[in-house]
């Protein structure tokens, strides 16, 4: 399993979520700084992975839903909540809309303030492997991690759900 501990960078980049969350069209959207913040934390978590600089500049108009450029990534990250652990949710516009090719999904833990990096699909796949998503709302379309194209150090949900469960025991 792929994960990094992010508690000493997890203030500065809290701060860089602040920034980002400060415009306007953001919060029509219902971004806050807590979902800002754990994205970025997801974005940085990958950054370091593929050993690429994430990009933490604030653009009036957002990223184009682009993380990273070289390969047209977007990095998609989902809190742990027990005993659920979630699957990848995108809304229909996100892939109509934005240009990237591949999303990684990953998963937070706020206990630890880690990332777990689950894997990754193309655009394509998802768009041929996914469901509506039954608790959501309309326009959101979910994969579940075994669908992936590739995860990472083949990690299943069992493992995800058994580390969490015994970080939430040991805290």
């Amino acid at each position: 399993m792929i994960k990094y501990n992010l508690t000493q960078e997890s203030s500065s980049l809290a701060s860089k979520a602040d920034e980002m969350v400060d415009f306007d069209w953001k919060q029509k959207k219902g971004y806050t700084s807590r979902s800002m913040h754990v994205g970025v934390l997801g974005e940085y978590a990958y950054g370091r992975y593929t050993d690429q600089e994430s990009n933490l500049n604030v653009y009036s108009g957002g990223d184009g839903g682009v993380d990273f450029k070289k390969r047209k990534v977007n990095v998609k990250t989902r809190v742990i909540k027990q005993p659920y652990i979630p699957d990848l949710i995108l809304k229909e516009k996100e892939l109509t809309r934005n240009v990237a090719q591949t999303y990684v999904f990953a998963m937070h833990l706020q206990e630890t303030n880690e990332i777990i990096l689950v894997g990754e699909i193309t655009r394509d796949s998802f768009l041929e492997r996914s469901t509506r998503w039954e608790y959501g709302l309309d326009d959101e379309l979910m994969v579940s991690m075994d669908e992936l194209d590739k995860r990472y150090d083949n990690v299943t949900r069992q493992e995800i759900k058994k580390y969490s469960n015994e970080i939430r025991r040991s805290s």
